[in-house]
């Protein structure tokens, strides 16, 4: 009973110095911002002080649409290999959470000379900064490239003829672990990096290039590909939102007022089904990667390859007559 009460004790003295902790860094984050407006207030009145101020908050902007893009390029793959909207919406929130943190640290960084850190704080926030923009996209870009190369050696396994291909992936692999490393050493350690795999990697890629010139593939346009149809008839009386990619909407006086005709395309490689809420309508579409892998798989084998994308296309049509247009957006 006594050992308890004493780990009873021992945490509560612990959280209550974390939340002393706590308090002093809110404290410190307030002061600081305080600190940093007043001195902002006041360049205003030096010469070219608003025009200084101004200069740096356009470097922000642009530093913050150059970050944005290493980010974009792995949301729309991740989007693309997994269908589960809640994992993607998870990993969206915890993106912009990331993003809105590092475009935080970075202000601070430019606006420096208005809100005064030491020394020490300005080395921690570029880690971090170096840190988020750079080390995570290509740690992520690596374990893309290892994933891709453990599917090229099942290509392999199945007889397709992708050696070349796969040794420039392994070689831009290489490479970029490589260029991670430095960057790594550079934000902490400051130790040497051995620059050899740069060659290995540059021999690699060379004779990967070699070997995929002298490959059979041939590149084909999808310009057969049989659409499935599915029409719904719906009725609309107040404003209704059509969240619809790709849509086209047509204009016909035969169709009764308030009655819409939904048409939707698609091809065997996608299961779509359409859903209607709260004056919203949407498609639920799942992508069928499987499916797709063997027909990949099967023209590969062929030495053929197509735009597969084509192929998981959902294209919408709505027939509306002119009144019946004035109630969707």
């Amino acid at each position: 009973m006594k050992k308890n009460k004493n780990i009873f004790i021992s945490a509560h003295e612990d959280t209550q110095k974390i939340m002393k902790k706590m308090d002093l860094i809110e404290e410190k984050i307030i002061r600081t911002l305080n600190n940093g407006i007043k001195n902002i207030i006041k360049s205003f009145k030096k010469k070219n002080g608003i025009l200084e101020f101004v200069f740096r908050i356009l470097i922000i902007v642009f530093l913050f649409i150059i970050i944005n893009l290493p980010f974009n390029i792995i949301t729309e793959f991740i989007e693309y290999i997994i269908n589960n909207k809640l994992l993607i919406n998870l990993y969206k929130t915890i993106i912009v959470i990331v993003q809105v943190l590092l475009y935080i640290l970075i202000t601070i960084l430019l606006l420096n000379k208005y809100f005064k850190l030491n020394k020490q704080e300005i080395k921690k926030i570029k880690q971090i900064i170096l840190t988020i923009a750079l080390l995570v996209p290509l740690y992520i870009i690596n374990i893309v490239m290892f994933v891709i190369i453990i599917f090229f050696i099942y290509l392999l396994i199945q007889k397709i003829n992708i050696l070349g291909l796969m040794l420039i992936i392994i070689g831009l692999s290489t490479m970029l672990g490589l260029i991670t490393d430095i960057i790594n050493s550079y934000i902490y350690t400051n130790k040497k990096v051995n620059l050899l795999p740069f060659v290995f990697s540059l021999l690699l890629i060379i004779i990967g290039s070699i070997i995929h010139s002298n490959s059979n593939f041939k590149y084909f346009k999808n310009d057969n590909i049989l659409f499935k149809e599915m029409v719904y008839e719906e009725s609309i009386n107040t404003k209704t939102k059509l969240n619809f990619e790709n849509k086209n909407i047509i204009i016909d006086d035969n169709l009764d007022d308030n009655n819409i005709i939904i048409k939707i395309k698609y091809t065997d490689y996608t299961n779509i089904s359409l859903k209607h809420k709260n004056n919203s309508y949407s498609i639920d579409i799942i992508k069928n990667k499987k499916q797709l892998l063997n027909l990949i798989i099967n023209d590969l084998k062929e030495n053929k390859i197509y735009n597969y994308n084509d192929l998981l296309d959902v294209n919408v049509e709505i027939y509306v007559n002119n009144k019946t247009l004035n109630l969707i957006k």
